[in-house]
């Protein structure tokens, strides 16, 4: 849990390496399994896992907690974002210890960072799903719909999140280094996005081929872009990242709400 990110907030305690990591594993089935699912029983030594469903139970007092605490009470104006990083005896965000490996800039320290939280949202759809109550959904939806209508630059369309920088709850601003704007993974809820923040979609897809490719007719580009302004940068174009890139655009002009949106030229390159 290198960010001390929300999902470890009751997962870390007194309990053994290999119990931590089983209880990791049940919830992930739970919240991405089928409802058959629930019906197994976990055995070690005869003493954990007995029964599945019991296990959900902890995935909804996570969820509740996260609902009730875990949220933006900051700055000048509450908000219903999640907050990435809290201390589990307060459920307040702070300063936390070094972690040795882990750069600081990859932690999203004092604020909300749902790209890097992709799994808080998985389990509060899912939990929706499963039990049938409509709040976690509504909640998930919430968070989103505030993020893609506040926490978006201006300039570029490029979102506060990633692996650098993230929304500062107390600046009620981009928080993080300005010039490391770097996503980390594909976005999987484009759905629920399009949703309530269509213009924000798009304008974060074309600002990705505005912003963050430097040459447009040789494909050269880096990772990293900043956020709050034109400034795209040369030699760092790893093909992870490209793909990332390649995966939003397709899903972009894939949607029948951008059919009549402008086209992007030359970009086949970024394949070839």
């Amino acid at each position: 849990m290198k960010n001390h990110r929300p999902l470890g907030l009751w997962l870390i305690g007194k309990e053994s390496r290999m119990k931590k990591l089983l209880i990791i594993i049940c919830i992930f089935m739970l919240v991405s399994c089928s409802d058959k699912y629930m019906k197994y029983k976990f055995n070690n030594n005869g003493n954990i896992f007995e029964n599945a469903r019991k296990y959900l139970a902890i995935v909804k007092v996570y969820a509740d907690s996260m609902i009730e605490d875990g949220r933006d009470t900051y700055g000048k104006k509450d908000s219903p974002l999640f907050a990435s990083a809290l201390n589990r005896s307060t459920m307040r965000i702070g300063s936390f210890r070094k972690i040795e490996g882990v750069r600081k800039t990859d932690r999203s320290f004092g604020g909300a960072n749902p790209q890097e939280d992709t799994e808080l949202y998985t389990i509060l759809y899912r939990l929706t799903e499963l039990i049938k109550e409509k709040k976690y959904a509504k909640e998930a939806d919430r968070a989103l719909k505030f993020f893609f209508s506040n926490c978006q630059s201006p300039a570029t369309g490029l979102m506060a999140w990633g692996e650098h920088i993230h929304w500062d709850f107390k600046r009620e601003k981009m928080g993080g280094i300005d010039n490391r704007h770097e996503i980390k993974g594909e976005w999987p809820f484009w759905n629920e996005c399009y949703k309530f923040a269509p213009e924000a979609c798009w304008k974060f897809a074309i600002g990705q081929w505005d912003h963050q490719i430097a040459d447009k007719k040789t494909g050269d580009f880096s990772r990293h872009a900043k956020w709050s302004s034109h400034s795209p940068y040369k030699g760092a174009d790893f093909p992870r990242y490209a793909g990332q890139m390649i995966v939003n655009w397709a899903d972009a002009y894939s949607r029948k709400e951008n059919k009549n949106r402008r086209c992007i030229k030359n970009w086949s390159y970024i394949w070839e």
